[in-house]
């Protein structure tokens, strides 16, 4: 009887329910908010031992610790993900992305879990590896937080 009531909860918290999708990897992008490119002119003060008298730099890329590189990182991977591989930004959740072909893209910073066709998962994997430099992150079962449990009998994929 306990089990049968967990069992519904389970699969009334699923939030896919389909036997054609299958749960990619989850990936990670090695330095993230390093080296995303800057929209505006941002100057820093460097150490006086650097050059022997306070000098001013002009920074190219975003350094981790500013305020813009979350922003800028955002809109980096945003662009990549839209015009080079066609995903559409959600109307609700500007972090999830889906594809035509059925993937689901899920951003949190530098953490993403992809959810689509075996073949289709791999094929975003190698077009964002082409691009930043990831870490396979093996099968998923936490994430954000989040315990995912997978139940092929039924076909769910649901998170605790």
């Amino acid at each position: 009887m306990r089990y049968q009531k967990r069992r519904k909860q389970s699969l009334r918290n699923s939030f896919y329910r389909t036997s054609s999708i299958r749960l990619g990897k989850p990936c990670g992008i090695k330095l993230a908010l390093l080296g995303s490119e800057l929209h505006e002119k941002v100057y820093v003060s460097l150490p006086v031992e650097v050059f022997g008298q306070e000098r001013l730099a002009c920074l190219n890329r975003s350094l981790y610790g500013l305020k813009q590189s979350p922003r800028c990182w955002y809109t980096t991977i945003d662009n990549f993900l839209i015009s080079k591989i066609g995903f559409r930004r959600g109307r609700f959740g500007c972090c999830v992305y889906t594809h035509d072909n059925g993937t689901i893209l899920a951003l949190y910073v530098n953490d993403m879990l992809i959810a689509g066709a075996l073949g289709e998962v791999k094929l975003v994997c190698d077009k964002l590896k082409s691009k930043f430099e990831m870490v396979d992150l093996g099968t998923v079962s936490h994430f954000l937080g989040m315990v995912v449990s997978m139940d092929k009998n039924y076909h769910t994929i649901s998170l605790t």
